[in-house]
C-alpha cells in the first residue's frame, strides 16, 4: 500500500514539474545573407489575418548578452494574439526565442537572446490576429472593434 502512494505521489509531482517547465520555441529560418549580416525570421503560430502591434528599431552596438523580452496585451479581450513573427537583420545566428504561453490568448509573452558582441541590430517586431468576428479599424490611438 505506501508502495503504491509512492508512486501516485511521484506521477503527481512530475506532471506537476513537466506542465511548469514546458516552453514553446519559435521556428527560426535564416532568409537572407549579405555577409556580415543576416536576415532571421523567429516565427510563432501560423495565421496572420490582421496586425494587432507592429515595431520596428535599431539597437546600437553592444559587447554584452542581449535578452529581448516581449509582452503583449490585448485591450479587447476578443482579440486574440494568432501569430507573431521577429524579424532580425544582425551579424551573427546565433539566437533563439521562446514563450511559455505560445498564441492563442489575449496576452502574449515571449524572450528571444541573442550573441554576445554583435554588432548593429536591426529588428521587426509583428504581432497579428485572426479573429474572423470582429473588423479591426487601426487609429493612432488602437484598435476599435467594427
Amino acid at each position: 500500500m505506501e508502495v503504491y502512494r509512492l508512486i501516485i505521489k511521484y506521477f503527481i509531482v512530475s506532471t506537476t514539474l513537466f506542465q511548469c517547465s514546458v516552453t514553446v520555441k519559435f521556428v527560426r529560418t535564416i532568409e537572407a545573407i549579405g555577409l556580415p549580416y543576416y536576415k532571421i525570421s523567429l516565427k510563432l503560430g501560423t495565421c496572420q489575418e490582421s496586425i494587432l502591434f507592429s515595431e520596428n528599431k535599431a539597437w546600437p552596438t553592444a559587447r554584452m548578452n542581449r535578452i529581448m523580452d516581449i509582452y503583449y496585451k490585448s485591450e479587447i479581450s476578443e482579440f486574440t494574439v494568432s501569430s507573431v513573427e521577429i524579424k532580425l537583420v544582425i551579424n551573427d545566428t546565433d539566437c533563439i526565442g521562446s514563450s511559455n504561453s505560445g498564441v492563442g490568448y489575449s496576452e502574449f509573452s515571449a524572450t528571444i537572446f541573442l550573441a554576445t558582441n554583435m554588432a548593429v541590430l536591426f529588428y521587426s517586431l509583428t504581432i497579428y490576429t485572426c479573429n474572423h468576428n470582429n473588423k479591426i479599424i487601426s487609429n493612432e490611438e488602437g484598435f476599435v472593434p467594427n
